[in-house]
């Protein structure tokens, strides 16, 4: 099944949050490690680039976690569906 942006608007969403997050990271140790060098000592930075990484670790596992629970909420809503119009049908007969 192709992807479909009206099936999954979640998803796509998800992953446009965890690409800005990735290239937060990436733009962020480019500039500290470019800053350091000019300095002529990149290690002074090497704290500040932990914090900065490890957040965006943090924050793209806070995503993903969010997303799990949207698609299990949506997963629930679809199955009450389904049993509500299985009742409903099977009620008609």
């Amino acid at each position: 099944m192709p992807f479909s942006f009206r099936q999954d608007k979640t998803g796509f969403f998800v992953t446009l949050v965890l690409l800005v997050i990735a290239l937060g990271a990436a733009v962020t140790t480019i500039v500290l490690i470019t800053v350091g060098a000019a300095e002529g000592d990149w290690k002074a930075h090497l704290l500040a680039w932990k914090w900065v990484v490890g957040s965006c670790w943090i924050a793209c596992i806070l995503t993903v976690l969010v997303r799990l629970i949207i698609f299990r909420q949506q997963m629930l809503r679809d199955e009450q569906r389904a049993a509500e119009e299985k009742l409903r049908t099977k009620n008609e007969v």
